[in-house]
């Protein structure tokens, strides 16, 4: 298991990780467009950091075929929503794995769970994931 998540440093990755989807850009932009007050709108960001064991040593970041290890692995999860948006960005021992533009129930669901899918499942579960 790696070191407890530094949240600091996952945050500023967050927003790193944002930035690069024209998705999270366009919607700040426009909804800063709106009036003078949202002109001087700033992302809201929320962690959500937990332990989560995963079926083999890839954790999420691993296909059905992929050729990791088969041992059962522990590793910190972290989701860090930003609210103004509402899009999350998910984190496995300190690694962005996938970004989510619109959370569908399933992964509301899952975070409640403490129990979110890895970057190949989360395509097929959550809706528009990218990476």
């Amino acid at each position: 298991m790696e070191q407890v998540p530094n949240l600091e440093l996952l945050l500023y990755q967050a927003m790193e990780y944002l930035n690069r989807f024209e998705e999270y850009t366009n919607k700040m932009k426009a909804m800063r467009a709106k009036n003078q007050i949202s002109r001087y709108l700033r992302p809201h960001l929320v962690a959500d950091t937990f332990i989560q064991s995963w079926p083999n040593t890839a954790t999420g970041f691993d296909a059905p075929e992929s050729v990791s290890g088969q041992a059962i692995t522990m590793a910190y999860t972290t989701v860090v929503h930003e609210l103004v948006t509402n899009m999350f960005v998910v984190f496995i021992d300190n690694r962005p794995c996938y970004f989510i533009s619109h959370p569908t129930k399933e992964f509301i669901e899952d975070l409640r769970d403490r129990n979110v899918v890895g970057r190949y499942y989360a395509q097929h579960r959550y809706g528009r994931t990218q990476y």
